[in-house]
């Protein structure tokens, strides 16, 4: 588990800069007009490369992925500055949870990948992402439950 920076560090620190508020000045209209145009170029850009027999598979160094998580996260910050009761607590767990899930969710995708049986591929891709969200994220919240674990295991503090 490796980490030498490059895409994932620009990650990191977009979702510093963010949480010190240097994105506060963009509005929901402009950060849900880039999430969506981010999310369909990222699409176009997987089915136009599939279409063409070339075998690409987004991932974390693509340009209009980055573009999209970071609008849905901003739009996020924005929501949760407005309170929003049970929802703060998910995204609150969840967001205490991310960095556990992110070192986890591989080997999960892998178990999970030969299980799930369908012949459209859509279909297999929403069903995976959805179980290896719920069963990650469920696996390091209750290993978060005993704090010298959640230390160790996933740098989580109290």
């Amino acid at each position: 588990m490796s980490f030498s920076g490059g895409c994932y560090g620009i990650y990191l620190i977009a979702g510093y800069l963010a949480k010190k508020g240097v994105f506060d000045r963009l509005s929901s209209a402009a950060l849900t007009l880039s999430g969506v145009s981010g999310f369909v170029a990222t699409v176009l850009i997987q089915l136009l490369s599939y279409h063409h027999g070339i075998g690409y598979n987004v991932w974390y160094n693509n340009a209009t992925l980055f573009i999209t998580a970071l609008s849905i996260l901003l739009i996020g910050l924005k929501f949760l500055q407005n309170g929003l009761g049970p929802v703060d607590r998910a995204v609150t767990s969840l967001a205490k949870c991310s960095f556990g899930i992110y070192l986890i969710h591989n080997p999960i995708v892998m178990c999970l990948r030969r299980l799930i049986v369908t012949p459209y591929n859509s279909i297999k891709t929403i069903a995976l992402f959805i179980l290896t969200l719920a069963i990650s994220w469920a696996v390091v919240w209750a290993i978060s439950r005993n704090k010298v674990l959640a230390r160790v295991m996933f740098n989580m503090k109290g």
